[in-house]
């Protein structure tokens, strides 16, 4: 543990040494106090300040221990109460302070620049959209295209989930284009690669077999991880930020075990791709299909690992291969998983695992243009016989990009209560094979001339409503853009 705080320490530009002023400052406060100040400073260059908290400081509750904490050496303490949510305001002003100006102003600055290249985006696909209605001699009406658009592509999303972090200039219009260039690799931003999985199973320990240190606490014990940890990494010029998640158990029963699997759903909403890692030598049970499952619905890049694969005789390894091929074809909708074999402790296809993970990634980024979907689209209608019911066919008119990460597409029909869950199928695998986005979620939306768009996609993704912009900063900027819209 002390190896950890090392580490950390090590990366950080600031400390918070806790002190419970209820219970005083006791010997290892002091030992740890006098570190700080000593070896601290010298071996920790980028750590510039250390701040005193007094924890359960209740209505700023200090007790007898005034003298003993001034002899610290660290100065006044920011009294806070971390169960009640007190004195929070101070401990957010010593943050504010250790933050650079510059910092905040390359911040918004930047922020801005990404409102500037969403509208152009928005604009970019709205005149291919107008384009193409002038060549199929049909009038569409782009208020609901509009309307979807806007809401899948709130300006006001995380970092971790805005197509922000690519190039949005960067449309493929040839089948050529899909390949990313080292170039646009090395200006991607970073990605957030969290393991997730039964406790156990080895997510600690591949974690360390990736870093080639024991940058992580394991322990044959299950449960030795409680919270989240993440650790920056460097991979063939690629930037990922590998995040350790606590394991789940079968059934999770009592607050904290409640608290651990919020902390992990919370993990996967915010990652760009999530190892599903089981043990390969046991089997899957239900509650992890289920947590995979979850993955997919978040429309995250979804890789499973089968961990201690050299627990597996090789006599046995073939039928152990076919069996969960079987298994996550049959139980998980997504065509083309990848499903990848390790065994952390020899660092078996360690490097395979992130191969597969960049190449999953960049196709969970890619944009294909319009022009070159309805040109699938023309081919596909060509060798498939379009459903039909009651005498009515079904007419798809056209297909469009209208958001990345996952890539989701929007198609135009004459009625869609015309397409078969069968015909959809072939739509999408069709669609998933023609632009190498096998093993990435993919998400579709339907409309009609008679109702709004409806969706047909993995389970449980829905279309949410997002909130009124405020009047301010972006709001005025998405007043402007409308003033500014093609006509």
């Amino acid at each position: 543990m002390m190896s950890q705080t090392r580490q950390a320490l090590f990366e950080s530009d600031l400390a918070f040494l806790i002190l419970d002023v209820r219970q005083g400052v006791t010997v290892a406060d002091e030992k740890l106090a006098e570190y700080l100040k000593g070896e601290g400073i010298k071996n920790y260059p980028n750590l510039k300040n250390v701040v005193l908290l007094g924890n359960k400081a209740e209505h700023s509750f200090l007790g007898d221990i005034s003298n003993e904490v001034y002899q610290l050496g660290f100065g006044d303490p920011i009294l806070i109460s971390a169960e009640h949510n007190e004195g929070l305001v101070d401990l957010y002003d010593k943050l504010r302070e250790c933050i650079p100006e510059s910092y905040i102003v390359e911040a918004r600055e930047k922020y801005e620049k990404r409102l500037e290249k969403h509208e152009s985006l928005r604009t970019q696909k709205w005149k291919e959209l107008k384009s193409l209605e002038k060549e199929a001699g049909e009038d569409w009406n782009l208020k609901e295209w509009e309307r979807v658009y806007d809401e899948l592509n709130h300006p006001e999303n995380s970092d971790y989930d805005s197509d922000s972090e690519v190039d949005l200039q960067k449309t493929l219009v040839n089948p050529e284009d899909f390949e990313l260039s080292p170039e646009s690799a090395k200006k991607s931003r970073t990605i957030q690669m969290s393991i997730v999985g039964r406790p156990n199973v080895g997510k600690s320990s591949l974690i360390n077999s990736i870093l080639e240190s024991d940058r992580v606490i394991t322990d044959s014990k299950a449960g030795t991880t409680r919270d989240s940890v993440s650790i920056n990494y460097v991979y063939n010029g690629r930037k990922i930020k590998l995040v350790d998640t606590a394991g789940l158990y079968k059934r999770s029963k009592g607050v904290l075990n409640e608290m651990i699997e919020d902390e992990v759903h919370r993990a996967i909403k915010y990652s760009h791709v999530v190892v599903f890692m089981f043990d390969a030598s046991e089997g899957i049970c239900p509650s992890e299909l289920d947590l995979a499952r979850k993955v997919i619905n978040e429309g995250r890049v979804l890789i499973a690992v089968g961990n201690k694969w050299d627990k597996v005789t090789k006599d046995l390894r073939p039928k152990f291969v076919d069996y969960y091929s079987d298994m996550f074809f049959r139980k998980i909708s997504l065509k083309g998983l990848h499903i990848v074999l390790t065994s952390a402790s020899t660092k078996y296809n360690i490097r395979n695992l992130l191969n597969e993970m960049l190449k999953l990634y960049d196709a969970w980024n890619s944009r294909v243009s319009t022009g070159l979907l309805n040109r699938w689209l023309d081919s596909f209608k060509k060798v498939q016989n379009l459903p039909s019911e009651h005498g009515s066919l079904l007419k798809i008119k056209y297909i469009t990009q209208i958001k990345a990460r996952p890539p989701t597409f929007y198609v135009f029909v004459n009625d869609k209560s015309l397409m078969k869950e069968n015909y959809y199928k072939n739509f999408s695998n069709s669609l998933a094979e023609e632009f190498k986005m096998n093993g990435v979620p993919i998400r579709i939306i339907f409309r009609d001339k008679h109702l709004k768009a409806k969706k047909i996609h993995s389970p449980g993704f829905n279309v949410k409503k997002v909130s009124k912009l405020r009047t301010s900063g972006i709001g005025m900027m998405k007043k402007e853009s409308k003033k500014n819209k093609p006509m």
